[in-house]
């Protein structure tokens, strides 16, 4: 099997693990299909990184994951 490497924003959370909303992982696994949910990255590795780009700091400010920031000012924030 071919291991993948991606890195992303978490948008939502179906089930909690150790990820929250707004955090940016560096995943490393291989690609199955679940009878069920389709095609999902089996993850073997996995890491929390800083946010790279503006959408991804926006997300990560406005998770709600530091005191006093919310969506809309993280917003504001960014386009500053």
């Amino acid at each position: 099997m071919h291991m993948e490497h991606l890195r992303c924003v978490v948008e939502r959370i179906t089930y909690q693990s150790d990820a929250h909303v707004g955090s940016v992982l560096s995943l490393e696994g291989t690609w199955k299909v679940d009878s069920k949910y389709g095609r999902q990255l089996q993850v073997e590795k996995w890491e929390e990184t800083l946010p790279a780009t503006v959408y991804g700091i926006e997300k990560y400010l406005g998770s709600g994951l530091i005191k006093g920031f919310g969506s809309k000012f993280a917003k504001r924030i960014v386009q500053k």
